[in-house]
């Protein structure tokens, strides 16, 4: 059988949400107005499966991208942002979040921030295995 991602998913948000308190989280699919102070933008990427045999089993392994956006407003500097970030590489570096085994994060870069808000981006890549 394929991964359940929703559990997959909801074991990546209930890591996030109990780990991180230094901002506002803004959810996928949820509705959230920022503020002044600066704010965490989680999204999964799902990427390609494949199948491999393992030790006389078939296995799937999946692979994604957990992309952390972190946003202030211009004017407050980039050095709060890369503080956030290192903290967020280490929260994810090379653990595991139930059956989703993180690797090595990579970044963070300045991203497409607008008049409204700067931007770094942290991308946290895992693998979910699963028999079949």
């Amino acid at each position: 059988m394929a991964s359940d991602l929703d559990t997959h998913r909801a074991s990546i948000e209930t890591e996030l949400t109990n780990d991180w308190i230094a901002t506002d989280i803004a959810w996928p699919g949820t509705s959230y107005e920022p503020g002044a102070s600066p704010w965490l933008e989680p999204t999964i990427l799902w990427g390609d499966g494949s199948e491999f045999d393992r030790a006389a089993s078939r296995r799937v392994q999946l692979v994604g991208v957990l992309v952390l956006n972190l946003f202030a407003r211009p004017g407050t500097g980039l050095g709060t942002l890369y503080g956030y970030a290192d903290t967020l590489r280490d929260l994810f570096n090379n653990e595991d979040v139930g059956a989703v085994r993180f690797r090595t994060p990579s970044g963070p870069r300045e991203g497409q921030g607008d008049k409204d808000k700067v931007q770094l981006t942290i991308d946290c890549p895992f693998v979910v295995e699963d028999a079949i």
